[in-house]
């Protein structure tokens, strides 16, 4: 599994684990700028698949996993 997917995993189980979660939260758990980088391609897909789902809170947006099945997920985010 290559880096970017790895991340794409790792939102995938901490929003399942903890459920809302702030975007500033997962932005801030970025290591580096290549994985604030896949954290925005990953969470982009996920949300385009209706996997994710984006709303606005009071001061921040707010990302939910609306479900599906992570490998099946995982295969379709196009990292180029």
């Amino acid at each position: 599994m290559r880096h970017d997917q790895e991340r794409g995993a790792q939102l995938i189980d901490l929003l399942q684990s903890r459920g809302d979660t702030s975007l500033r939260e997962l932005y801030a758990m970025a290591a580096s700028r290549s994985e604030l980088v896949a954290t925005f391609i990953s969470l982009l897909e996920m949300c385009s698949m209706g996997s994710v789902r984006i709303s606005s809170g009071e001061r921040d947006y707010i990302v939910t996993f609306t479900g599906g099945d992570t490998e099946a997920i995982l295969e379709s985010i196009d990292y180029g």
